[in-house]
């Protein structure tokens, strides 16, 4: 099964929210087509949570899609629980799978597992002045170099 991972930048501006949106409705649905039916998200504030709420709502529209939940932190999953509308999301995944190591915030392991399990990912990419400590793009030079398909929406 083909797997495509969804991941980007937290702070999407209030006003560029629309277009993300609808740029990833439209990558998730060109991956559809592409023959993609898993989909990773690392359910982080932003591009991930996104594109798990369209995931959701495409399985709860009739489509056979699998989500799965790939979290930095075991902590994430009482913050997402701890919330009604992102609890949904979570317990809607078909996985749930915490890569951190003893506990700890594991940024490094989970883009690892991403980057080694997805065969595109979507990003949304906010370029920042500190991007060398930036996750997204640490995970995008590990799809790089995996010679992962990239798809990115830049605002």
């Amino acid at each position: 099964m083909k797997s495509c991972c969804i991941a980007g930048h937290p702070n999407i501006p209030p006003d560029k929210m629309g277009y993300v949106k609808e740029r990833l409705r439209e990558e998730i649905e060109a991956a559809l087509e592409d023959g993609f039916h898993h989909f990773i998200s690392n359910f982080e504030d932003g591009a991930g949570l996104l594109g798990a709420e369209i995931i959701v709502d495409m399985i709860e529209a009739g489509h056979k899609l699998e989500l799965e939940a790939a979290l930095y932190t075991k902590s994430r999953v009482d913050t997402l629980m701890a919330t009604p509308t992102t609890a949904k999301l979570l317990t809607c995944s078909q996985y749930i799978g915490v890569h951190a190591a003893d506990g700890l915030d594991d940024t490094l392991k989970c883009n690892r597992f991403i980057a080694n399990n997805a065969q595109r990912i979507i990003a949304v990419y906010a370029p920042q002045e500190n991007a060398r400590k930036d996750c997204l793009v640490q995970l995008m030079r590990f799809t790089y170099i995996l010679e992962v398909e990239e798809r990115i929406i830049t605002i």
